[in-house]
């Protein structure tokens, strides 16, 4: 059982540029130790055989927060953000249930233990923690709220705070200088170039040209997903769900399908390919459809903007805005 629950909470002070200077140039053990947690996580990121990391400390991540943020690489911080979200996740959990509040508390949330294993949460702040999960489990209306109050157990607790853990470091990265950031490099100069050209090396053989396909059609919420993917961004798994059904569904091939998701920050070839096959139905034997807009907007996955075509009462289907935008009739109407 870990016992050190105060995770993520990113001290004001190391924003500073000395605070970083300190830590990449003293040899005391700590600071050592704190720079070697922080390269194991680094090359995690770009080799397969980098050594595993099962926790991390607020110094280690803070010294990663700067290294990365000397390379401006926000596709390779979204990969960073993954990667730490889930061993932040898998750490939560391992705690007892006496730590877990603790642990939340250190983020900022207000989170206590009450009977057994449930733990409740500000309504407020599960709502803001919470817009990047998809899953009926997650909607707040799903859940026992009392007197301001969400109840939940441990499992749905540790995923809504991992989701607040990534919010938090990512405001870290933008407070941080980064000119500050590349002048104090010093002798991790050189880790972060092999990093930034190994992760460029990886991203040129991820990238995935749509081809032919006229995404001019597609809903606004497809044309969201699709932007998100290019840029490296990791989408919910229903999103993701729903860019392989929607194009499938129109006549995109498998194969084209898997090269979108090359960009994805925590991309498995294998992985991938298992899962298109299965919602394409060469697995299952279904093929599976979209889910509908008002499932989509429940989901906070819903991007219709100012479409005018996306408000109308009677669109409720992905599919069903690009079949008419694809219709003769549409287009003639359109044109007038």
């Amino acid at each position: 059982m870990i016992s050190a629950p105060r995770l993520g909470f990113l001290k004001p002070g190391m924003l500073a540029s000395e605070w970083a200077t300190a830590q990449y140039t003293s040899y005391d053990r700590t600071s050592a130790g704190n720079r070697e947690e922080a390269t194991n996580l680094l090359y995690s990121l770009v080799q397969e055989d980098a050594p595993k990391v099962e926790r991390i400390t607020p110094e280690s991540l803070a010294v990663c927060l700067w290294l990365l943020r000397s390379a401006g690489d926000n596709t390779l911080f979204s990969r960073f953000s993954i990667t730490v979200r889930d061993i932040y996740q898998h750490m939560i959990e391992s705690f007892s249930p006496d730590l877990v509040d603790d642990a939340a508390n250190s983020l900022g949330l207000r989170v206590e233990k009450v009977e057994g294993k449930t733990f409740r949460i500000r309504a407020l702040d599960f709502i803001r923690s919470n817009t990047h999960l998809s899953g009926t489990r997650y909607r707040l209306a799903f859940q026992d709220v009392k007197d301001g109050w969400v109840y939940l157990e441990k499992l749905v607790l540790s995923k809504v705070l991992r989701e607040h853990f990534v919010t938090r470091i990512k405001e870290f990265y933008d407070a941080i200088d980064q000119r500050k950031a590349v002048d104090i490099l010093g002798d991790l100069r050189g880790l972060m170039q092999y990093i930034t050209d190994q992760w460029k090396d990886i991203k040129g053989k991820r990238t995935t040209d749509l081809g032919t396909v006229d995404q001019s059609l597609f809903p606004p919420c497809i044309k969201e997903y699709l932007v998100e993917m290019r840029d490296g961004v990791n989408l919910p798994h229903m999103a993701r769900f729903t860019l392989v059904s929607f194009l499938h569904k129109i006549g995109m091939q498998n194969t084209d399908i898997m090269g979108l998701f090359r960009t994805a920050p925590d991309f498995n070839q294998r992985m991938t390919e298992y899962q298109v096959d299965h919602v394409t139905g060469q697995i299952s034997g279904t093929e599976y459809s979209p889910p509908k807009c008002d499932v989509l907007r429940s989901n906070h996955l819903c991007y219709w903007g100012d479409d005018r075509l996306c408000h109308q009462e009677w669109l409720r289907h992905p599919l069903q805005y690009y079949t008419l935008k694809k219709s003769d009739r549409f287009k003639k109407a359109s044109s007038q």
